[in-house]
């Protein structure tokens, strides 16, 4: 997790945030019995921003209530993500490779054509969707637009919708990802993916709807 932190945008240069952030994820992991997974510090870190701790606020928000609201997102659409199961030699994710199974199955559905070209091209959901997943997409939008976008999760109350939104961000992808030719080329468009305004985020959401 330190590594992480390191690296993490947002985080790496703020050191009063660090601390909070280890606590949250250490109780976390402790109190749900699962492993400390790359990403879960992209998820927390919105909450925390949102930590005010003036008692006489009307919007006192602690660090129980950082972890309280985190806890219950994450519950929300990805709960048993980050369980792992013995598959004969190591513990794997199996719920995890299982929601890129039914992105892959629902892209299929929607466009063919893209899929068939990236597999054509020897790449996988796995390759990079796992992070869009573990992240509940906060490292593909900037950060003043990602309570919007958990504003949209939130409003559907539906726990798949977060499939539907992948589908929909690679096929408003689609004239850019079908034009190229090389796994290089294509895989390093999808792992830099940025909603960088409100109108790309309306449109993404509704071609999920």
């Amino acid at each position: 997790m330190a590594k992480d932190i390191k690296r993490t945008k947002f985080l790496k240069d703020n050191e009063k945030l660090h601390d909070d952030v280890k606590r949250v994820i250490e109780f976390y992991c402790y109190q749900l019995n699962v492993e400390y997974c790359q990403g879960m510090l992209e998820v927390v870190l919105p909450f925390l921003y949102m930590k005010h701790t003036d008692e006489s606020d009307k919007n006192f928000f602690d660090l129980a209530c950082v972890f309280a609201y985190f806890k219950r997102f994450v519950l929300s659409f990805i709960p048993n993500n980050l369980h792992t199961k013995f598959n004969g030699c190591q513990g794997g994710l199996p719920y995890l490779h299982c929601c890129l199974n039914m992105t892959d199955i629902l892209m299929n559905y929607v466009d063919k054509e893209i899929c068939y070209h990236l597999k054509r091209k020897g790449i996988s959901i796995v390759m990079y969707a796992t992070s869009w997943v573990t992240t509940l997409f906060s490292r593909v939008v900037e950060l003043n637009l990602i309570y919007e976008m958990w504003e949209v999760f939130l409003f559907e109350r539906d726990k798949f919708f977060i499939f539907y939104f992948a589908a929909s961000l690679i096929r408003c992808l689609r004239n850019k990802i079908l034009a190229l030719t090389s796994m290089e080329e294509i895989l390093k468009l999808l792992k830099e993916i940025k909603i960088n305004d409100f109108a790309s985020l309306a449109e993404i959401y509704q071609n999920a709807v």
